[in-house]
């Protein structure tokens, strides 16, 4: 019942409201809900939805404890900032290997590269232009289309390409339970030099595919001093905690596959076997295109 009273509470948001007055891209216009950290509720959103999302659980933190001692050779030995640390970041000596796993200090020591990478000027090449995901090529023309312009924020333009990942990734495994839907997570990080922050954006959906979130989960301060241990630390337990919601969200793709699987198998063996729900249909949020590309079509 929860689930069909969220549907007409969206249906009527979007169809009662007027978007004409706002940028075309706004998320809300499509049924994808900001949310999270700092994010003000928008006053035309029902004030229902925002009281039945239920925010993302942080995983567990940073075990600051276990690489205290790897740690300290790192953050305060004299190299600390270049690349002459790399030896240092990539030794195991200060580890006691029998309380973290090596997938754990793999990843704290590539963490450890890249906050040193970042204080000694890491290079990077950039293009105009935007890259097509490959995710696109499995969405229907109405959605394949979408193109991002100048005026779109990099929030917007995460939005729309996590929603491509997400219906990509259920229509690759279609006929799992619907229920694993709510658990699926898209994860989109967006670092910026304008203020210096990197933020970790989390794309779900809810009560079964009415609505979707896009809910900002945290950010952190891009040091780039070598002195300010404290903001290496915080950004090193971030990339933690985004190692967390990596592992989340593989667990969930996992759980798709092996749902579809395995009822397409019982569809194949017994043709009196209901079909269940071909996931990528749950979805309500409208599709994603833009004006611009309407505009091009009519004059193509």
């Amino acid at each position: 019942m929860a689930d069909i009273n969220m549907v007409n509470i969206m249906n009527d948001f979007l169809n009662a409201s007027n978007f004409s007055r706002f940028h075309q891209y706004r998320l809300e216009s499509h049924g994808i809900i900001q949310v999270g950290l700092h994010i003000q509720r928008q006053p035309d959103v029902p004030p229902r939805f925002y009281d039945e999302v239920v925010l993302e659980n942080k995983p567990p933190v940073f075990p600051i404890s276990r690489f205290s001692n790897y740690l300290r050779s790192t953050l305060f030995n004299d190299d600390y900032g270049t690349r002459s640390l790399a030896p240092t970041i990539f030794s195991r000596t200060k580890i006691d290997s029998s309380e973290v796993t090596e997938m754990e200090i793999t990843f704290i020591m590539c963490s450890l590269f890249v906050v040193c990478d970042t204080l000694n000027g890491m290079k990077c090449n950039f293009k105009v232009g935007e890259t097509p995901l490959t995710a696109m090529k499995s969405l229907s023309p109405s959605l394949s289309g979408y193109s991002a312009d100048g005026t779109v924020s990099l929030e917007d333009t995460g939005a729309y390409g996590s929603y491509t990942m997400l219906h990509a990734i259920l229509k690759k495994y279609p006929y799992a339970d619907k229920e694993l839907i709510n658990d699926l997570r898209i994860l989109f990080l967006h670092a910026s030099a304008k203020d210096n922050h990197v933020r970790l954006w989390v794309m779900k959906p809810c009560h079964n595919g009415t609505a979707i979130t896009f809910e900002r989960m945290d950010k952190v301060t891009i040091t780039t001093n070598k002195n300010d241990k404290g903001d290496a630390i915080e950004l090193i337990k971030f990339f933690w905690q985004l190692k967390g919601m990596l592992e989340r969200s593989r667990a969930a793709i996992n759980n798709l596959k092996n749902s579809s699987d395995t009822n397409i198998l019982l569809m194949q063996g017994d043709d009196t076997e209901p079909k269940p729900s071909f996931l990528p249909s749950l979805l309500k949020p409208r599709s994603m295109k833009s004006k611009y590309d309407n505009d091009c079509e009519r004059n193509s």
